[in-house]
């Protein structure tokens, strides 16, 4: 999944501004987007204290990391130029509606919104619980 994310940021025009991880989690794919864009400030929220406590020991340098509920984001509207939510809007607790008014609200126009969610209820597994994904998605029929 990891090299489709990136498979898929590479075929997006290069953001012009400043770019934010919804759901960011212990930093892994924040910096990952750190490396492959370096010029823009990024931003990584995640609501859980612990994963950003985790994030701050890996991003030695920006981005900045906050405590944001993605539903709810402390970001003036406009404001990035990306935005990239991985597995965050299947969560348990999260209103994907406001969750996309969200992040719209705080895209550039012209900016671009890469969302990934959980797909095929069959896919199912102990990892749902694990990682507390609370619904898997699937496109109308």
């Amino acid at each position: 999944m990891r090299r489709v994310t990136h498979a898929l940021l590479a075929r997006l025009p290069r953001p012009s501004g400043s770019i934010l991880e919804l759901g960011c989690g212990a930093g892994a794919f924040t910096r990952e987007l750190a490396a492959c864009f370096p010029v823009q400030l990024g931003v990584g929220v995640d609501i859980s204290k612990l994963a950003l406590r985790q994030a701050s020991h890996l991003l030695v340098q920006p981005p900045r990391l906050a405590g944001a509920d993605l539903q709810a984001l402390p970001f003036a509207d406009a404001t990035f130029s990306l935005v990239v939510a991985l597995d965050t809007f299947d969560q348990k607790g999260v209103d994907p509606r406001a969750a996309l008014r969200e992040s719209w609200r705080v895209l550039q126009p012209q900016g671009n919104l890469l969302l990934r969610v959980s797909a095929h209820r069959w896919l199912a597994s102990a990892h749902d619980a694990a990682f507390n994904t609370g619904r898997r998605f699937r496109v109308p029929s």
